[in-house]
């Protein structure tokens, strides 16, 4: 699932530059949604060994990992989305207002 998101970055990517600027941004959303899958799955993956682990105070320092990789993902997703959002704005719409929700979320991160 990690890598799909890596290749929908790609395909947004190739998409963006070949001028397909709404393509490439529902492929990212395609891309976000897997992302935020990753996290929560790995978020819930972290509470199960932080629960497993309660007794042995090493700080579940491996299930840290995790959490960082699946934030890193959306992150970065959102980060990408708003870059295009911006590239697709104009005075008659809401594109920059869209671009910055997405570098917020991105930074709440």
């Amino acid at each position: 699932p990690v890598l799909a998101v890596a290749v929908l970055h790609n395909i947004g990517q190739v998409q963006y530059r070949g001028g397909l600027l709404r393509d490439a941004i529902a492929t990212y959303e395609d891309a976000l949604s897997k992302a935020e899958r990753i996290a929560a799955a790995e978020e819930k993956q972290q509470g199960t060994m932080k629960s497993d682990d309660d007794d042995d105070d090493d700080g579940g320092s491996g299930s840290k990992a995790l959490e960082i990789s699946g934030k890193g993902l959306v992150a970065s997703t959102l980060n990408s989305l708003g870059v295009l959002h911006y590239h697709a704005s104009s005075s008659e719409d809401d594109s920059s207002s869209v671009a910055m929700d997405h570098f917020r979320r991105a930074l709440d991160l």
